[in-house]
């Protein structure tokens, strides 16, 4: 189970490195420190929920970290990345969502239910979502979205 524990934190730390903001064009150094910022502040909230032992605190620590991620996805889609960007930024923003939309909709339930192949399943489809949002937020110059958790 400490592999739930591990796999839950990593990709739950950057699910929301998306956005498709809508004020003024930020330029690329504005843009990337004020997206780096944000995960920056979100990385450490979440890193401060303890990260589950067991099956039993798997559903706890799901219903803190969605939150975050769902408040960090929020504050990241207030940005407006370069135009260059834009395509991309708006496909990290639906990756995010779809990241959460699983956690809320399908794995928190399997966890709820304690259904070890469902979470497994569901794992390793949020880290395929992870991977590829971590590749593209390092492209993107957002390096902190992009880390992995320090306890990884």
């Amino acid at each position: 189970m400490r592999r739930i524990g591990f796999c839950l934190l990593t990709l739950l730390l950057l699910a929301g490195c998306g956005g498709g903001g809508g004020g003024k064009r930020l330029s690329r150094q504005e843009f990337d420190s004020k997206g780096n910022a944000i995960c920056a502040k979100y990385n450490a909230k979440q890193k401060s929920v303890a990260q589950p032992k067991n099956l039993n605190d798997l559903s706890p620590a799901l219903r803190k970290l969605l939150p975050l991620a769902r408040q960090q996805l929020d504050e990241l889609k207030k940005l407006s990345p370069p135009q260059s960007d834009d395509a991309a930024w708006k496909k990290l923003l639906a990756r995010a969502q779809e990241e959460n939309d699983l956690v809320a909709n399908r794995l928190l339930p399997a966890s709820d239910k304690k259904d070890v192949a469902k979470i497994q399943q569901l794992l390793n489809d949020l880290q395929t979502l992870d991977q590829q949002n971590n590749t593209d937020a390092q492209k993107l110059g957002l390096s902190t979205c992009a880390q992995q958790s320090a306890s990884s």
